[in-house]
């Protein structure tokens, strides 16, 4: 462990953010290649390039949908999947990032006690 709390949260976060970025390039990866085998296209002028399936991958990703580039056919169906997994991995690097800047606020004499996943059963 970095004894430095703020190093920690922010170690914590560059890693998210470049995984983030590696996850919203293999989309990339796989529209250019659905493209590639005719499952689909893109509704724009011009040829895509590598940036263009990434830019499109991360505002996908983000699920922020500006709508400048847009997929045809089955690659529909896979830019809806991105979007769901995206959100979904950006809310649980949230919560793990929440989780690091908790633990550094709490006094250093209280015991940091996790609760488990599954409650424990009485038995009687």
């Amino acid at each position: 462990h970095d004894p430095d709390p703020a190093r920690r949260v922010e170690v914590g976060f560059m890693r998210r953010l470049l995984a983030h970025c590696a996850e919203a390039g293999l989309y990339a990866a796989g529209f250019a290649l659905g493209q590639t085998l005719g499952l689909g296209g893109f509704a724009q002028a011009q040829a895509m390039s590598w940036m263009d399936y990434f830019y499109f991958s991360l505002v996908n990703y983000n699920t922020l949908g500006l709508g400048d580039i847009h997929p045809t056919g089955h690659l529909r169906f896979i830019a809806g999947v991105e979007a769901l997994n995206g959100f979904l991995l950006i809310s649980c690097s949230a919560s793990i990032l929440f989780d690091l800047m908790r633990q550094d606020t709490k006094p250093s004499g209280v015991a940091k006690r996790r609760m488990p996943l599954v409650p424990r059963r009485r038995v009687t």
